[in-house]
């Protein structure tokens, strides 16, 4: 008795040819992708701001307190 296991086996996963396929996109991976390029921009506007903001901040505290000082 010759047991086979196409649907298991490595080859048949690869094996295109005769398989087709169906993707349903949903109204819900609209707000996924959307979700996801807004973290993105988000977490670059943030980047910026902890990059260039903060210690640009920080030095016109410090500059005004020695003005301030003197």
């Amino acid at each position: 008795m010759k047991i086979t296991f196409h649907i298991f086996s490595g080859v048949e996963l690869l094996n295109k040819k005769n398989r087709v396929m169906f993707l349903y996109l949903g109204p819900g991976l609209g707000g996924g992708v959307l979700a996801v390029i807004t973290g993105i921009f988000l977490t670059f506007f943030a980047f910026l701001v902890a990059v260039f903001w903060i210690p640009i901040k920080r030095f016109f505290g410090f500059l005004k307190s020695k003005l301030n000082r003197s």
